[in-house]
């Protein structure tokens, strides 16, 4: 069955779950948030862990553009969180990759809330 992109009034929307390697997986769509490049974004969840395996980024007419992927032997818990140390972003269209790494992370990190405001992410600070 082909997905259907969720509606421009609903931001996040749960799909069917999917098995991969005998255990389900939660499927999230959602409409990115002033994103012209893309239609609306698949997120492939292990429940257990809370961590995206697999997400597709689809664009305007539904074709699936690129996928980002989390090599599962890259998992590693941090404190109470799994984190993916080992990313891949495939742009289907142009046939390229890119390799993501996480070296080092620190999950407690004090980080003022105004750096995540619309001018500072605008300024790339």
């Amino acid at each position: 069955a082909r997905p259907q992109a969720p509606s421009r009034g609903r931001t996040v929307g749960r799909l069917p779950a999917v098995d991969r390697g005998g255990r389900p997986l939660h499927v999230l769509a959602h409409t990115p948030a002033d994103d012209p490049e893309f239609e609306y974004v698949k997120s492939f969840i292990d429940p257990e862990r809370c961590v995206p395996l697999r997400t597709e980024f689809y664009e305007s007419d539904q074709r699936l553009r690129k996928v980002l992927e989390a090599e599962e032997a890259g998992i590693t818990r941090v404190g109470d969180q799994w984190i993916p140390h080992r990313l891949v972003m495939q742009d289907v269209v142009q046939g390229t990759s890119t390799e993501f790494t996480v070296r080092s992370i620190d999950v407690n990190a004090k980080i003022h809330r105004k750096i995540f405001t619309q001018a500072n992410l605008a300024k790339g600070n």
